[in-house]
C-alpha cells in the first residue's frame, strides 16, 4: 500500500482545532503509513503569516507527538499573493501543495477534521491500491460547482449525472495528477495557481476541479472509488435530531474522522458539548469525563467567537 502526506492549510484563528488535530493524528494514525504532514499557513498578510507560524510552534508543534519531525510548515505566499479573501487561497493551496509532495497521495484535511479511531492504510485505501471515498447525490447548491469544473476543462459531456465523491475533507488527491492539473490551469491562464483562483469568474472548486481532471483524462477511477461513509461532523443547525444523528455516526466502528464546524461553537450547549466528548473518549482521551473537560477548554478559547470571518476581519484592522 502506498504511504500518504497529510495537508492541512490553516489561518490563525483556527489554531485551538489544529491542537486537536494533532493530537489525534499521534494518537490515531499509523506511523508506517504517514510520510509528512504539510501545514499550510494561510493568512491575509505577511505579519499576520510570521505570527501564525509563531503561535503554530509554540502551541501546535509538540502536539504532534512521534510525527513531529515528520511536519513542514508551508506559507500561502510560497504559492501566490497573499489575499483577505482567505477561502480562494485556501482552494489555491490544496492543489499547489501537489508540488511538495513526494507521496503518491495526499489527504487533504480542514482544521476541524480530526481523528477518532485508528488510522491504517486499510482505513484509505482498497485492496487494490486505490484511495476510497463515499459518493453521494449531487445536491442541488453543490451541481455548479462541478458543471463550472468540467466545463473550465471542456469536457461538459463527462459530468457526473447522478452520484460523485463528496467534496467535504478528508480528500485524497494522486500527486501527480494533481500537479499536473496544476501545471495545466498555470499554462493555460499564464499567471500562478492562486491568481487563478482569486480571479476567476466561475463558481469551481479545489476538489471538483480535481475530479473533472481525473475524468478528462481517463483516469477517475484509478484516483478515487466509491467506500463507505468514514465521517461524523457538527455544522449548521444543532438541534436534537442533528445531534441524535451524529451520535449514531460516531458509533459507527467505520467513522474514523470527526468534523467540528466553528459554527457550532455559536451559543453551544451541553448537550453539544457532551456529542464532541463522546467522539473524543473513544481514542484521544482515556475517559468521558477528561474529554468532556477538553471540550469545555475549547470552548472557552471560542467563546466571544460569534463568527470567524467577522473577527478575522477585526484582526485584520487592528
Amino acid at each position: 500500500m502506498p504511504k500518504i502526506d497529510l495537508v492541512t492549510v490553516f489561518f490563525g484563528l483556527e489554531l485551538p482545532f489544529m491542537e486537536v488535530q494533532a493530537m489525534s493524528i499521534d494518537k490515531c494514525f499509523d506511523p508506517d503509513l504517514v510520510s509528512r504532514i504539510m501545514v499550510v499557513v494561510n493568512e491575509p498578510t505577511h505579519a499576520a503569516e510570521d505570527e501564525t507560524v509563531l503561535q503554530f510552534e509554540k502551541h501546535v508543534l509538540q502536539r504532534y507527538g512521534q510525527f513531529k519531525d515528520k511536519v513542514t510548515l508551508l506559507r500561502a505566499s510560497q504559492f501566490g499573493d497573499l489575499s483577505e479573501k482567505g477561502w480562494l487561497t485556501q482552494q489555491a493551496c490544496k492543489l499547489a501543495v501537489a508540488k511538495h509532495s513526494t507521496s503518491e497521495y495526499y489527504v487533504v484535511l480542514d482544521a476541524k477534521n480530526h481523528a477518532i479511531r485508528p488510522v491504517g492504510a486499510a482505513t484509505l485505501f482498497d485492496s487494490t491500491g486505490v484511495p476510497t471515498k463515499i459518493f453521494t447525490k449531487t445536491r442541488q447548491d453543490q451541481r455548479p460547482w462541478l458543471d463550472a469544473s468540467f466545463s473550465y476543462l471542456g469536457e461538459q459531456n463527462l459530468i457526473p449525472s447522478y452520484r460523485c465523491p463528496s467534496s467535504a475533507p478528508p480528500f485524497p488527491i494522486r500527486t501527480s495528477v494533481c500537479s499536473d492539473l496544476v501545471d495545466l490551469i498555470e499554462d493555460k491562464e499564464s499567471t500562478n495557481i492562486t491568481s487563478f483562483f482569486l480571479n476567476k469568474q466561475d463558481v469551481s472548486t479545489e476538489f471538483t476541479l480535481y475530479v473533472a481532471y481525473t475524468a478528462k483524462i481517463g483516469m477517475f477511477a484509478d484516483c478515487l472509488r466509491n467506500g463507505r461513509s468514514t465521517y461524523a461532523s457538527l455544522r449548521g443547525k444543532i438541534d436534537r435530531a442533528k445531534i441524535a444523528d451524529t451520535k449514531a455516526r460516531i458509533e459507527n466502528a467505520n467513522v474514523w474522522c470527526f468534523s467540528v464546524h466553528r459554527r457550532a461553537f455559536r451559543d453551544i450547549r451541553e448537550r453539544t458539548l457532551r456529542t464532541i466528548a463522546q467522539a473524543w473518549a473513544i481514542a484521544l482521551f482515556p475517559t468521558f469525563d477528561e474529554a468532556l473537560a477538553s471540550a469545555h477548554q475549547l470552548a472557552d478559547k471560542l467563546s466571544d467567537v460569534k463568527d470567524f470571518t467577522d473577527l478575522r476581519e477585526r484582526e485584520l484592522k487592528s
